[in-house]
């Protein structure tokens, strides 16, 4: 392999890492967040955080976890009628005053980007990385 095509490759690869690692890191932060707000126990699993949803003897509560389904990961839907749990959670935090209207565009925007090297790596490979990448970089920093 040409080693220019190999540098080019080994920076695509950075890249895309880079961007998906910190917006599943946005994810999960924020997802533990609100789990926390609406979890009613707590437990440590090996050195772990886990909240849960449980009744007065320590049972699982379904309701209590189903309120939290709907009120977190059910409020926006795909074009095919499944739930969107990303863009359900980024609704969530915008109405409750989190992000603004300009940032849960710039989310959408950004979940989009992130899933071409998720989907599509091998489309990028020839092509190299979107050019708003460093842009949408950016403004997922600033959201956080």
């Amino acid at each position: 392999m040409d080693p220019i095509a190999k540098s080019q490759i080994k920076t695509l690869f950075s890249k895309a890492t880079l961007f998906i690692s910190l917006y599943e890191n946005f994810l999960q932060d924020y997802e533990e967040s609100i789990l926390s707000l609406y979890s009613n126990s707590i437990c440590f699993d090996e050195g772990l955080i886990k909240y849960g949803f449980t009744d007065m003897n320590g049972e699982p509560n379904k309701r209590a976890r189903e309120a939290y389904e709907k009120a977190v990961h059910r409020t926006y839907k795909k074009n095919n009628g499944d739930w969107d749990r990303d863009l359900s959670m980024f609704n969530w935090l915008l109405s409750h005053g989190i992000i603004t209207d300009e940032h849960f565009e710039q989310l959408k925007e950004i979940r989009l980007l992130r899933n071409k090297p998720v989907h599509e790596l091998d489309s990028l490979l020839g092509g190299g990385f979107p050019e708003e990448f460093e842009e949408k970089l950016g403004q997922l920093v600033k959201i956080r």
